[in-house]
């Protein structure tokens, strides 16, 4: 008989016996985030940094306005961008996405796109640098 580790808000870290045979190891009653940021893109040149984790919603007021994503820490470490507000909801403003190596080389993950408010792009750390798995532009 396999035995999991159950973690709960009420009794806390116990072993239990699972009658599944799988075993492993669950969390009850625990909200799970890796936390969110809001920030203003700034224009090219003048970077804003992002957290590496988490969501990151931008506002972006301006055309050629760039975010910059530090290098990961572990190798699938995800971060989401998504652009919440649009000074000008029908103007063509080019958001820059860049995500730093582990050279501490800044490469364009995503740009020269016509964004939108509500926009997404999810990124996941390779151990070397960002790769763009999914975006909504």
């Amino acid at each position: 008989m396999a035995v999991k580790v159950v973690y709960d808000a009420t009794r806390g870290l116990v072993q239990e016996n699972d009658t599944t045979g799988v075993g492993g190891f669950q969390i009850k009653d625990v909200s799970l985030t890796e936390g969110s940021e809001e920030k203003e893109a700034a224009a090219a040149g003048a970077n804003a940094i992002l957290t590496a984790t988490g969501v990151s919603l931008v506002d972006v007021t301006v055309n050629n306005h760039q975010v910059q994503i530090p290098k990961g820490t572990v190798i699938g470490q995800q971060k989401t961008v998504i652009v919440k507000i649009k000074q000008n909801a029908n103007a063509a403003h080019n958001l820059h996405i860049l995500g730093v190596d582990s050279g501490d080389v800044a490469q364009v993950l995503v740009g020269d796109n016509v964004i939108g408010q509500g926009d997404v792009v999810v990124c996941v750390w390779s151990g070397a640098a960002w790769l763009v798995v999914n975006q909504t532009t």
